[in-house]
C-alpha cells in the first residue's frame, strides 16, 4: 500500500471528502463547514468563528503519538506539529480538536484519551511522560486531554452510512449516482477552500436529486413521447441533389454525410502529392465550403 506521494495524497483527499460529506448529511443548521481550512475540516458557528477543527488521518498502520508530535512538512515554511497547532487554537479560541483515523488508533494513544480503565490510566501516564519530554507543561496536558477526541472509522462504514442517509432522503432509487454527484461538488468546494453551509449543501443535494428524477422521467418516455432522429429522418432529398450541392461548394451538412455523397477528387489529391514532392510547404486556397479541409484530410 502506498504511504506517500501522489497515490497516497489522492486517497487521503478522497477519504477526507467522504468524511466531510457524512458530516454535512448529519449536520444541523446553522453549522458551516470549511474544507481545507486551518485543518482538513473547520466547523464554524453562525458568525464564522471556528468551533471545531478536524484532522483526517489515513495511515496503513495504527495511528501513534509520534504521528502527532512530529511535523508533516520540512523546510523554512514547515508547519508546527499537529499537537502544537491544536494547543495554540484551544488556548486562543477554546475550540474542540478531533482526530479522525481511517484505520485503527494505537492502544496507547486511544487509551490515554479514553482513560476509562486501569490499563487506560497506564497508557495516559506513558503518553504524559512522552509529551513532557517534548516540552509540554502540565497545563498543556490538561488542555489537550480535555479538548481533544479521537475517532476510528472505516471507509466502508462511512460509505454505507452515507448511502443510507441518501436513500432515506432524495435518492430517487439511485443513491450511488447521487453520492458521486455531491462528492464531486464537495471536492470542488474543498479545492476552493469554500465555506459550505448546511443550507447550501441541501440546495445542491436537492438540485442533483431533481436532475436524477428528470433524467429518469426522460428515460421512461424515450421512444414514446420522444423519438430519436434516425438517418432516414435526416435524408429527405434525393442523393443526386445533395451530390451536386457538395460538388458546387455548399458547406457539407449531416444529410450529405449520411447520404454518402462526398465527392472524391483524385486529380486534386495527385496535384497535392506532386506539390509536396517539390516543397515541404503547400498552401490550399479556396472559398469557404469548397472542401479544403475535406481534401486535406482525405486518405
Amino acid at each position: 500500500m502506498m504511504t506517500s506521494g501522489g497515490p497516497a495524497a489522492i486517497k487521503g483527499f478522497r477519504l477526507q471528502t467522504a468524511y466531510i460529506l457524512l458530516r454535512l448529511l448529519r449536520g444541523q443548521s446553522p453549522e458551516h463547514f470549511q474544507p481545507e481550512g486551518q485543518e482538513d475540516l473547520d466547523v464554524l458557528d453562525q458568525g464564522g468563528r471556528p468551533v471545531e477543527h478536524v484532522q483526517v488521518k489515513a495511515y496503513s498502520s495504527a495511528l501513534q503519538l509520534s504521528d502527532l508530535v512530529s511535523s508533516d512538512s520540512e523546510g523554512e515554511r514547515a508547519e508546527p506539529p499537529y499537537l502544537k497547532r491544536a494547543l495554540s487554537r484551544i488556548r486562543a479560541a477554546g475550540t474542540h480538536e478531533t482526530v479522525v483515523s481511517f484505520g485503527s488508533v494505537g492502544p496507547e494513544l486511544l487509551g490515554a484519551w479514553r482513560n476509562e480503565s486501569r490499563n487506560d490510566e497506564r497508557h495516559r501516564r506513558n503518553v504524559e511522560k512522552k509529551l513532557r519530554e517534548q516540552g509540554y507543561t502540565e497545563e498543556d496536558l490538561t488542555t489537550l486531554f480535555s479538548r481533544m477526541t479521537f475517532e476510528e472509522v472505516t471507509e466502508e462504514e462511512q460509505r454505507q452510512a452515507t448511502l443510507t442517509l441518501l436513500r432515506e432522503g432524495l435518492a430517487a432509487g439511485d443513491e450511488g449516482w447521487l453520492l458521486n454527484a455531491v462528492s464531486y461538488w464537495l471536492l470542488t468546494q474543498s479545492e476552493q477552500q469554500a465555506v459550505v453551509s448546511i443550507a447550501a449543501f441541501h440546495a445542491e443535494l436537492n438540485g442533483a436529486a431533481r436532475h436524477l428524477v428528470e433524467a429518469g422521467a426522460h428515460t421512461r418516455v424515450w421512444g414514446h413521447a420522444l423519438r430519436s432522429l434516425l438517418p432516414d429522418d435526416l435524408v429527405g432529398r434525393a442523393p443526386e441533389v445533395l451530390r451536386q450541392e457538395l460538388y458546387e461548394g455548399v458547406g457539407a451538412k449531416t444529410e450529405h454525410v449520411l447520404a454518402n455523397v462526398d465527392v472524391r477528387r483524385p486529380e486534386l489529391l495527385g496535384r497535392l502529392n506532386e506539390a509536396f514532392d517539390r516543397s515541404r510547404t503547400v498552401v490550399l486556397r479556396g472559398a469557404s465550403g469548397q472542401g479544403k479541409s475535406a481534401l486535406w484530410n482525405a486518405p
